[in-house]
């Protein structure tokens, strides 16, 4: 089975005069979101939400899973299953 995990930091902008173009990441808060391949399925669906922030995430309605099928949609994999595994730390 292959995957991917990627980290995302939390961000604090609108600092002084950069306002949205100036940002830090702060190193204590981050998501991940670990994204596998399924052989024999198609589409993408949210397989398991954790952490400390997972109780508001919307199964649904999914910022990461439309990102995800939005990749395919262009890089014309198509109908390849991916799953996805959130942890919400911010």
């Amino acid at each position: 089975m292959k995957y991917v995990r990627v980290l995302a930091h939390a961000s604090s902008a609108n600092l002084g005069p950069g306002f949205d173009a100036l940002a830090v990441a702060l190193e204590g808060f981050y998501d991940i979101v670990e994204a596998r391949l399924e052989y024999g399925s198609s589409g993408v669906w949210i397989d398991r939400v954790e952490g400390p922030y997972a109780e508001g995430v919307s199964l649904s309605r999914n910022t990461a899973a439309a990102a995800v099928s939005k990749l395919l949609e262009l890089s014309g994999i198509g109908e390849a299953g991916v799953s996805l595994r959130i942890y919400k730390g911010i």
